[in-house]
């Protein structure tokens, strides 16, 4: 939230956001924000979410028009 000046950190984002970022641990331990700014930081989960049925056919979904899809053609 750059115009509230406020960084959040919490869980890995399940979907791409142009202005969030996924830190491992030790990063997340060690960020700072610029000063007058305030860190959000929210309570993670004890474990990670079991996958659901929806989220493993789509990455089979994904998987399979991957390999689908024709080569390039290489050049001479």
């Amino acid at each position: 939230m750059y115009a509230d000046s406020t960084a959040v950190l919490g869980p890995l984002a399940t979907y791409a956001e142009p202005h969030s970022y996924d830190l491992c641990a030790e990063h997340a331990e060690r960020l700072t924000v610029p000063r007058g700014w305030e860190v959000l930081r929210l309570a993670l989960p004890d474990q990670a979410p079991m996958p659901n049925t929806d989220d493993l056919m789509a990455l089979a979904k994904a998987v399979r028009e991957a390999g689908s899809e024709p080569a390039p053609a290489e050049e001479p």
